[in-house]
Parts: C-alpha cells; structure tokens; sequence
C-alpha cells in the first residue's frame, strides 16, 4: 500500500534526469524557431527589394 502511494507520487514529480531532458528538448525548439524566423526575415526582405525594384523600374 505504501509502495503504491509513492510510486504515484512519484510519476508526479519530475527528477532532475526529467527537467534535463526537458530542457534540452526545448533548446532544440528554440533554435529551430530562431532560424525559421531568420529565414522568413530573409524572404521578406529579398520580397521588398524585388517589389521596389520592380516599382521603380515602371516608375520612371
């Protein structure tokens, strides 16, 4: 019976192996989110260059 109470107890906690592999987990998210936002701040700008070029070009 006692047994049984801290194994549930237990799954509730987290250990430190958890929080260690959770906060790696989430390092890995974090690049990846940093670098797709890095690669959409890429394509805006290559967007906005082409349409001014573009304006200008039938501006004149």
């Amino acid at each position: 019976m006692i047994e049984e109470k801290v194994n549930q107890k237990k799954d509730v906690f987290l250990t430190k192996d958890d929080k260690v592999e959770i906060l790696e987990k989430l390092s890995l998210v974090e690049t990846r989110i940093t670098m797709r936002m890095f690669y959409f701040w890429i394509g805006q700008v290559a967007v906005i260059a082409g349409l001014l070029a573009y304006f200008f070009k039938f501006a004149r």
